[in-house]
């Protein structure tokens, strides 16, 4: 069996190294102490946690969408209206309007349109969204839960993964697929987000779509993480990844982690060769498998 060269990163907790505080990720779920507080942290970002406010031009109406609709004509009337499973809107005293698939814009010029052909010609109608919706949406690979997770249109991709148990320690993160509800692929590099903020890698999702995760070859693709962290084992790099994205990205490191002490452990020429790796070159140090 051919040996798989690996790296080691040896972390010796010392007080006058540099922090590992000040450079990564500490281990934030250390911070969560219970289930409960897990649940409860859960159902208030459901409720409440928006990153911004709800686009009319480019939201898109589905089942399970709760709308506000105003008539206003020689009386004040108003109703809730819920989005029916076949996209429709039941306005009473008017009659069944599709909805579904467009955006709440269109919904609500489609709806002021209809109310003054079909019943109320001079009056003022308004209309405005109360709650979105929440669906299931397939997430398969590598993700420690996978299966069918509740999500809703506006919940981002790094949600949906957390919903999922998180990434799988052997995720191809930067190689995530998905099949959109109109059979379109669309090929995501989480890293682009995770490095660089790019939201085009953090998309949102819509009814139908499948997100597949695929498992890295740890042969080829894979390295081992070792010494005063969290999490140590095997990881998977991205093509041409730096030591200090690598660090930056899957290291949590515990208290006091001196990070002048980075130890590389390769293969060369059949012997292990130790490469000292000092924190101005993280940087430009290139990763192997």
């Amino acid at each position: 069996m051919r040996k798989i060269s690996v790296i080691a990163v040896l972390l010796v907790g010392i007080p006058w190294g540099i922090n590992a505080q000040t450079y990564g990720r500490m281990n934030i779920e250390s911070q969560i102490s219970s289930q409960e507080e897990t649940q409860a942290l859960e159902s208030f970002e459901e409720k409440f946690a928006l990153e911004r406010a709800i686009d009319p031009v480019t939201y898109v109406l589905g089942p399970g969408d709760e709308l506000g609709l105003n008539i206003l004509t020689s009386e004040n009337i108003t109703w809730p209206l819920i989005v029916s499973p076949s996209g429709k809107l039941l306005i009473p005293s008017v009659g069944v309007i599709h909805v579904g698939g467009k955006t709440l814009q269109q919904g609500i010029n489609l709806v002021k349109q209809f109310i003054k052909e079909r019943a109320f010609p001079k009056a003022q109608v308004s209309m405005t969204i109360v709650n979105i919706r929440s669906f299931l949406l397939q997430v398969s690979g590598a993700v420690n839960r996978p299966g069918f997770v509740k999500v809703t249109p506006v919940m981002r991709l790094h949600e949906v993964v957390r919903k999922a148990g998180n990434f799988h320690q052997l995720a191809r993160e930067f190689d995530i697929t998905v099949w959109s509800n109109t059979g379109e692929e669309h090929k995501i590099d989480f890293l682009q987000f995770i490095l660089y903020g790019d939201l085009g890698h953090n998309p949102t999702f819509q009814e139908g779509d499948k997100l597949i995760i695929p498992f890295g070859d740890v042969e080829k693709e894979g390295v081992v993480i070792r010494g005063a962290l969290s999490g140590r084992g095997y990881d998977i790099i991205a093509p041409s990844e730096t030591l200090e994205h690598f660090l930056w990205r899957k290291a949590r490191f515990l208290e006091n982690a001196d990070l002048e002490s980075v130890t590389i452990t390769r293969q060369k020429n059949g012997k292990e060769e130790h490469l000292r790796i000092q924190p101005e070159r993280f940087s430009s140090i290139v990763l192997k498998p």
